[in-house]
């Protein structure tokens, strides 16, 4: 039994093992530190701020702007005020690489006459395919809309449509400036 607890106690082993836990210890610190250091993150690329050390902040200002449009897309209730409330006056929306709708009117008119204000439709968003990229008072982003009828069970996919803005920090407020909706093939 002896012979046991020198082994265990041996200052080779006691060497060894603290050795092994500095090591332990370097490997998380390293870790810990390229994960809150790194420029990059699932949610977007931050690193081109303006200064104000708000990278975060305008992420999720940007991420709650795409959310009230997926929001505003859902049937029921006056969605049109909403949907008019998140493009600046001037904003331009593009379909399938087609003629834009130029003003935030003619925008809104188009979404006044699609099918999501005509049918018990919700727009579902999936939170791995959302990117935003901030760079100081302007974003980019891409989501994906994933048209969804729910006034049938089960509920029926009627479409998804890839879709890219660009969003301007204007008054305060992120607004759309412009995007482009891609419709993808059906599967």
């Amino acid at each position: 039994m002896k012979q046991i607890n020198r082994l265990f106690h041996s200052t080779v082993l006691t060497h060894a093992r603290g050795a092994f836990l500095a090591g332990l210890a370097a490997l998380a610190v390293i870790a810990l530190a390229s994960s809150v250091l790194s420029p990059t993150r699932a949610a977007g690329d931050s690193h081109h701020d303006d200064g104000d050390g708000q990278p975060l902040a305008k992420e999720a200002e940007v991420l709650q702007l795409l959310s009230d449009y997926h929001a505003a897309l859902a049937y029921g209730g006056d969605k049109l005020v909403a949907m008019a409330s998140l493009w600046v006056k001037d904003s331009m929306l593009t379909l399938n690489n087609g003629t834009p709708y130029l003003g935030r009117d003619a925008v809104v008119g188009f979404f006044k006459n699609g099918p999501y204000y005509h049918n018990n439709w919700v727009s579902l968003a999936p939170e791995w395919k959302t990117t935003v990229k901030v760079h100081g008072n302007m974003a980019e982003a891409t989501t994906e809309c994933v048209a969804t009828d729910v006034s049938v069970t089960p509920n029926v996919i009627k479409g998804v449509i890839q879709v890219n803005v660009v969003a301007v920090r204007h008054e305060g407020k992120w607004l759309f400036i412009s995007m482009d909706n891609f419709t993808e093939p059906q599967i």
